[in-house]
């Protein structure tokens, strides 16, 4: 949308958007627009449709290498640990007030003997 409230035609759009193509932001510009982004807030819908966009989307082999390079060496303080605990006790755990199957227990039982036991 234009000033004024005037839409531009499917033309001027299109003239737009080749005129921008490939036009690479200048690192002060990209700056200001990182510092413009960052304390925002999505509402409770917006989190839900970007959050189902990318259910189902495959991680590539080099982003899980990347997330595993960053993982890697970084250590949880004793009062993190404490805090995520203490998150997850009582009513706060998913599985409060659930039982598992015997079906479920079956299968988990299965697959722990069929892992490789290390001394």
């Amino acid at each position: 949308m234009v000033k004024n409230g005037k839409k531009h035609s499917e033309e001027t759009r299109r003239k737009i958007s080749e005129s921008l193509k490939g036009r690479k932001a200048s690192e002060e510009h990209r700056r200001k627009l990182s510092e413009a982004a960052k304390g925002r807030k999505f509402s409770d819908a917006t989190k839900k449709k970007i959050g189902d966009a990318q259910k189902g989307r495959k991680k590539s082999e080099e982003t899980k290498r990347k997330m595993s390079e960053m993982k890697k060496g970084h250590t949880v303080s004793e009062e993190t640990k404490k805090k995520i605990s203490e998150a997850l006790k009582g009513k706060n755990n998913p599985m409060y007030g659930k039982s598992v199957s015997d079906k479920t227990k079956r299968k988990i039982s299965k697959t722990l003997k069929a892992r490789k036991k290390s001394l």
